[in-house]
Formats: structure tokens, C-alpha cells, sequence
């Protein structure tokens, strides 16, 4: 006998009791995880599908905005809305969902921010950043224009740089502001 078959045997003894392992668990990716929560919300009371189809936001609005100040906007002068914007602009609210539009069209845009807005409505969380990026500049023009149309979204600003300065919006949500002590 040679040396290595010497070795492989001696190998092959060695983990002769050996069992091998069962791997039971299955990991979903995250595509997978994803169509499954939208599977579970489909619900008829319930329905993300139905969400995005009540909240029509128009490509053709265009909002007029300064060039020499950061991005700002509050949909009424209720002092509570004014209050909180303020709070915000300070950073005392930190955003609670963050979505990363990177990459996205307009139209897939248009529908994430639908529905994390839906999301963020229904955990009764007061903000969320959205994150636009610079690149060519498409949505970071329609997304201030999408977002005063939504009836959900009280105000938003410019994000501080810890959240994406010039390429992302934190944005005020509709939600019970006494529950949160803001």
C-alpha cells in the first residue's frame, strides 16, 4: 500500500461513527421575506395593493421651492406641526424607517415611498428618512413634489448629513404627536 491510501484510511477511520449533519433550518432570502410580509398583509382589510391604490400622487405637480436654503416644508401653521418641524430640523427626532431609493425608477420610487409612508402610518412611527441619492437628479426633484401631495406627510427637511445631508429628505408623518412626547 501506498502512503496515501494509508492516510485516506486512516482519515476515513477516524470519522467512522460520524453522522452526517441535518440542516433543517431554511434561511429565506431577502426577496422572499419581502413577498412574504406582503403576502401576509394582503389581508381584505388590510392590503398594501389597496394603500397604493387610494394615494394617487401626480408626476405633473411641481412645487416651487427656494435654491438658496435647504429643503423645508410644512403643510399647515398648526403651532403642534410648527413645533414638531422645529424639533426635527434640531435632530431631537430621529428617523424610526430608513428606505434607500438608490438604483429605483421613478415609478418603483414613487411606490416604496407609498408604502413605507403606509408602514411608518400604521406603527404610528413619526418620521422617516428618505434617502434619494444625487445622481442625475430625477428624484431628488419629484420626491419634494410627490410627498406635499400625500395626505399623510405633515412637513419635511433636508437631512443632516448623519442621514444622507443633500440626497435625503426626513419627513414628518401624520401620527398622534402627544403619544410620542415630541
Amino acid at each position: 500500500m501506498n502512503k496515501k491510501n494509508d492516510e485516506d484510511s486512516g482519515f476515513a477511520a477516524l470519522f467512522k461513527d460520524a453522522k452526517p449533519v441535518v440542516y433543517d433550518k431554511y434561511i429565506p432570502t431577502r426577496k422572499e421575506k419581502h413577498l412574504t410580509q406582503l403576502q401576509k398583509s394582503d389581508s381584505p382589510n388590510n392590503s398594501k395593493r389597496q394603500q397604493l391604490a387610494s394615494v394617487a400622487l401626480s408626476d405633473e405637480y411641481q412645487a416651487h421651492w427656494p435654491h438658496n436654503k435647504p429643503l423645508s416644508y410644512l403643510k399647515n401653521n398648526e403651532a403642534e406641526s410648527k413645533d414638531a418641524l422645529k424639533k426635527l430640523k434640531m435632530g431631537h427626532i430621529p428617523p424610526d424607517i430608513e428606505i434607500d431609493l438608490h438604483g429605483l425608477s421613478s415609478r418603483q420610487a414613487k411606490e416604496e415611498i407609498i408604502a413605507v409612508i403606509f408602514e411608518a402610518k400604521q406603527r404610528h412611527y413619526p418620521c422617516v428618512n428618505i434617502i434619494h441619492g444625487h445622481g442625475s437628479g430625477v428624484l431628488k426633484q419629484k420626491i419634494p413634489n410627490w410627498l406635499v401631495q400625500h395626505q399623510d406627510v405633515i412637513g419635511f427637511i433636508q437631512a443632516p448629513k448623519a442621514f444622507g445631508g443633500k440626497a435625503g429628505l426626513l419627513v414628518l408623518i401624520n401620527v398622534d404627536f402627544i403619544e410620542h412626547k415630541l
